[in-house]
């Protein structure tokens, strides 16, 4: 899936780190593969072995800067579909999506 780079917050060899690109809600964050699969299985070891690291640093990024609308300790690894599909999300309070990808793109370097 090709993914506008306006949205990309952090880049490694295996995985790109992005703000969800339909979600009015600051802070969603999708981690996707850079290889087209459906299972994890099919990825490199280098690949699975980069992710959990990628997980803890994002983590660790939310924790440090709550931008969000959350308390800042989450880390959500499944879609809530009321946010990822509601065609009418429920209003946020808080940075917008704007402020959210710039803080969070700073904190990745």
């Amino acid at each position: 899936m090709e993914i506008d780079p306006h949205f990309i917050l952090h880049e490694t060899e295996h995985w790109i780190v992005n703000h969800h690109l339909a979600s009015a809600l600051p802070g969603y964050l999708m981690l996707g593969t850079k290889v087209q699969t459906n299972s994890l299985a099919e990825l490199s070891t280098e690949a699975l072995a980069e992710l959990g690291g990628l997980i803890a640093r994002t983590q660790q990024i939310y924790a440090e800067n709550p931008l969000s609308s959350t308390d800042g300790t989450e880390l959500t690894l499944f879609v809530w579909r009321e946010f990822g599909e509601n065609p009418t999300p429920p209003a946020i309070q808080g940075c917008s999506v704007e402020e959210v990808i710039e803080e969070l793109r700073s904190a990745f370097k």
